[in-house]
């Protein structure tokens, strides 16, 4: 079943993209909200990316 590793690998792209967004937002404006988003973003990141390794063993 390929379902699994596909799924993480579009949550993370799609994380990946988020996360260019957010730090863009935070260069232009660094405010606290904008440092936790990028921070909240980079965690999900590392999570998706946890959850694709597992699954691809």
């Amino acid at each position: 079943m390929d379902a699994p590793k596909v799924l993480y690998s579009d949550a993370l792209r799609g994380t990946r993209n988020q996360l260019k967004g957010a730090k863009r937002a935070y260069k232009i404006q660094p405010t606290l909200e904008n440092e936790r988003r990028v921070k909240a973003i980079r965690r999900r990141c590392s999570i998706y990316g946890e959850l694709q390794k597992e699954d691809s063993k």
